[in-house]
């Protein structure tokens, strides 16, 4: 497991970013209606607003923490939008002040859902002094190389900056006319010997879709495409069988092609979404990256009833196998002196699976595996929870004892396989899930 340099981690997070800004031509103008739109003012290191790190201790429901405090001016987020013509592709971050010639390393990224489910494709930035540069990160689970890109910095109208990162669209299969790049979402953190340090500076709530057109700025409509002729359905194989071989027949070929999108409960509404399919197994996982606050001390939670204080983070799970139904297993993985719990709730909110013992001492009584998973020094699992196919869930990890954000993100791994655990006939509850 790699996780950062904790000292290289606690020294980013005294470094306040108060710049001041160098004169420019004319201040680039940002539109009415940017695809993200954030306050200045909040970047603290605690503005937490992005549902991948929702930290449960100063996140209220609707993720929108500002909390009054500002200790950084050009890491500090305002409107991010997109413009693209008919080669390239550009994304335009603003920020409070423009980047000056006094200006501390920097890292930003705003990440989008290139129609995968989960905002994989990112599009990020890095600069330094009055310079920087520009690259294209796809991490979906069929992963393009990075490309790097073009950047600049302007400023921003009010005297505020705007840097901006050019691709060409031929980058990217994402980037083709009509793609929409869905929910952008942006963070700002520090860079020091050019690693990105956590926590986030600034980081925003996801913003409205982009859809890529034909024509200059992003102004035109994109060509329309006549639809082709609808194909003939497919031969049914079950229509000459009879009985019980035309029941199994039906049941076998029942799958649809392509799953619904999963649309969780309350829980999980702004949190990323990530769908598992049949490729992802024991040997070869998906790998996702977790993000949770410090955990503050105490047991995870004690006779069935959650710790307030415990840091917590939600992501959504849908699985897409092969099969009618099959078995999810998710691994979070952590240092060994840590301690963290996963609870895997339906979309009505009910609990479907949980893990939680106290990773210290994983054997016995306190072990944590009475509701669909175990527990081991550095990692919890949930063990072939049974899903039937499409089916979707909202995963909490819970810190009630780790260094969480502090040390980066944890590793978080997704793969299909046997079905061990059926959430519709739970095992009688411990007296005590830690």
């Amino acid at each position: 497991m790699k996780r950062r340099s904790l000292a290289l981690v606690l020294t980013a997070a005294l470094i306040g970013a108060v710049f001041t800004a160098s004169p420019a031509k004319a201040a680039v103008e940002v539109p009415v209606e940017p695809n993200i739109l954030d306050l200045f003012g909040d970047a603290n290191y605690l503005n937490d607003q992005d549902p991948g790190s929702v930290n449960g201790i100063s996140v209220p429901e609707n993720g929108d923490n500002n909390t009054g405090q500002d200790a950084a001016s050009v890491s500090d987020l305002g409107a991010v939008w997109f413009t693209n013509d008919a080669t390239n592709i550009s994304v335009h971050v603003q920020t409070e002040l423009p980047h000056a010639d006094n200006t501390l390393p920097l890292f930003y990224r705003v990440k989008v859902d290139p129609g995968q489910g989960s905002r994989c494709l990112w599009f990020q930035g890095a600069t330094d002094a009055a310079t920087g540069t520009a690259s294209l990160r796809d991490t979906c689970e069929t992963a393009v190389a990075t490309s790097e890109g073009e950047l600049t910095l302007e400023e921003g109208p009010d005297g505020t900056g705007v840097m901006t990162w050019k691709f060409p669209l031929s980058a990217h299969p994402a980037l083709e006319v009509g793609k929409v790049l869905a929910t952008p979402l942006a963070h700002s953190r520090n860079s020091i010997g050019g690693v990105v340090t956590a926590p986030q500076v600034d980081n925003t709530k996801g913003g409205t879709d982009y859809t890529i057109t034909a024509g200059d700025g992003g102004t035109e409509e994109p060509p329309v495409v006549e639809e082709p002729e609808a194909p003939k359905p497919p031969k049914d194989p079950c229509k000459k069988l009879k009985g019980k071989k035309k029941k199994k027949c039906i049941k076998k070929n029942k799958k649809p092609a392509v799953c619904e999108t999963y649309a969780p409960g309350e829980q999980g509404a702004e949190a990323e979404t990530f769908i598992v399919t049949s490729a992802a197994t024991e040997e070869a996982p998906m790998e996702a990256e977790a993000i949770v606050g410090p955990g503050v001390g105490g047991f995870g939670s004690i006779e069935g009833q959650e710790n307030p204080a415990a840091s917590k983070a939600f992501y959504n799970i849908q699985v897409d196998p092969d099969a009618e139904e099959t078995g999810l297993y998710v691994r979070l993985e952590f240092f060994e002196f840590e301690d963290y719990d996963m609870t895997l709730f339906n979309p009505d909110g009910t609990e479907a699976a949980s893990v939680g013992g106290f990773n210290q001492a994983p054997e016995g009584p306190l072990d944590g595996t009475g509701a669909g998973g175990h527990s081991e020094q550095g990692a919890e699992q949930l063990d072939g929870i049974k899903s039937a196919d499409c089916q979707g869930y909202t995963l909490m990890i819970s810190n009630p004892n780790g260094l969480g954000d502090l040390a980066g993100p944890l590793p978080l791994k997704l793969w299909l396989g046997e079905a061990q655990y059926d959430p519709a006939a739970p095992p009688a509850a411990k007296a005590f899930v830690l």
